[in-house]
């Protein structure tokens, strides 16, 4: 569940960035539509931090012993890089409130990449 969670988060990603790069003149250029793609990407950080979340519910609800086995760790890894992955997308919205269309786009993408993280 919390896989395809995020693996729709991270396809709604793209087609944003798609998105972006189509319609980058209308987005600079228009402060209602920079403020619709900003929500739209906030959105996606909301759907990662629930996945985050549950992961993180999961990873404290392990016995002590199992946290430090290789399941635990990879658990641990997995959260720390969809937190990751939730930062940039926050702050993607925010670049794109700021007109910041590169930036933005560069920001998604490295989400993208913190998400391949998870395992």
């Amino acid at each position: 569940k919390r896989r395809k969670a995020l693996y729709s988060a991270i396809n709604e990603i793209e087609c944003v960035i798609g998105e972006i790069k189509s319609q980058s003149s209308e987005i600079i250029n228009n402060e209602e539509s920079r403020a619709s793609f900003s929500e739209k990407i906030n959105d996606i950080a909301e759907d990662v931090y629930d996945v985050l979340d549950d992961e993180q519910f999961a990873y404290d609800n392990l016995p002590e012993n199992f946290q430090y086995s290789d399941r635990g760790e990879i658990m641990y890894d997995n959260i720390d890089a969809l937190e990751s992955c939730q930062s940039d997308i926050e702050d993607a919205a925010f670049e794109i409130e700021k007109g910041n269309l590169d930036k933005a786009v560069q920001l998604l993408k490295s989400a993208i990449s913190y998400s391949e993280d998870v395992q």
